[in-house]
């Protein structure tokens, strides 16, 4: 099987190599999965891993950077991609997750509910909860898509290009296709995703995430000694 994550990135370079060691982490764990890494950044002075394929897009707008990524990623032949900011890392028990999820044919697999990193500390997102106007509705973060659902909407997520809310689009668009799906809770799982917060981060950050605790019960020993460079 041969997964393709896609990421975009802007600056934050000690962010990015918490991001590349989220990658090495999942394929030490699943040595039978090809996985094929695409980087749509903005500065091409950035030293990029070999084995990773690398774009340079304008940061503005966002939607037809995230447009372009898609276009970019229609080239590699892959069974399904995994669409990750280059902030974000999914544990490989939580992959499994994913790949259970493929065994059982769904072509939409995304999470509800979201961690994050700061300042070493990890806290807890539930994602559109209880009141929200989009409450059962899964994230833009971990959102995995099968090749023949990308096909059927034509290589397009992101057609607007000035429209804000980017994650809103591509949800839309998606929902429309009468597809199998998997929105899970990380209770669900063993693992985790997690966002990587700094002060340059895209999203800002708000008082609603909930504190969990120490890093160190949630990451490697090398991806704590990354986070601590931050």
């Amino acid at each position: 099987m041969t997964i393709c994550i896609p990421t975009i990135m802007y600056k934050r370079w000690a962010t990015f190599k918490v991001f590349e060691q989220g990658i090495r982490e999942l394929q030490q764990a699943y040595s039978d999965i090809e996985f094929k890494v695409l980087v749509v950044g903005t500065d091409d002075s950035l030293i990029i891993p070999e084995d990773f394929i690398y774009f340079g897009y304008p940061n503005e707008p966002l939607s037809r950077k995230a447009q372009y990524r898609l276009e970019m990623a229609e080239h590699i032949k892959a069974d399904y991609y995994l669409f990750l900011g280059s902030d974000d890392i999914v544990s490989p028990l939580t992959f499994e997750h994913y790949l259970n999820c493929i065994s059982q044919g769904c072509k939409w697999i995304a999470p509800l509910d979201l961690y994050a990193w700061k300042d070493g500390q990890v806290y807890y997102s539930a994602g559109y909860g209880s009141g929200n106007p989009r409450q059962g509705e899964s994230l833009a973060v971990g959102r995995m898509l099968s090749r023949d659902v990308l096909d059927r909407v034509g290589w397009t997520l992101w057609p607007e290009f000035k429209y804000r809310n980017i994650d809103r689009m591509a949800y839309d668009r998606l929902n429309k296709l009468n597809i199998r799906k998997n929105f899970f809770g990380l209770n669900q799982v063993n693992g985790f995703i997690c966002d990587i917060k700094t002060s340059e981060n895209v999203s800002r950050w708000h008082s609603g995430w909930k504190l969990q605790g120490d890093q160190s019960h949630y990451f490697s020993r090398e991806m704590q000694n990354l986070l601590n460079e931050i």
